[in-house]
């Protein structure tokens, strides 16, 4: 006598599990920005300058720079040859 690991009604419950998982990873789409939609370099610069500035002025208060890295990270993947 053989026995089987999972039933029919079971195996097919899986594929049904495994066809939903996959359909619903190929439906998530990023949406790319738009040409203009991207600040200039300058204006990246600023901003990550006046969160960096924020940050230090919390004296009391613990400082997360993650926004900071994050803004000066954009103008290095943005706009890689820039000084």
């Amino acid at each position: 006598m053989q026995h089987r690991l999972v039933s029919a009604p079971g195996l097919a419950l899986i594929a049904l599990g495994l066809a939903a998982v996959i359909a619903a990873g190929c439906a998530r789409e990023v949406p790319l920005p738009a040409y203009g939609e991207l600040p200039s370099a300058e204006e990246l610069y600023g901003e990550g300058q006046k969160e960096l500035a924020y940050q230090k002025s919390r004296r009391f208060m613990p400082s997360d720079y993650t926004k900071a890295i994050e803004i000066f990270q954009d103008i290095i993947d943005n706009y890689p040859y820039s000084d």
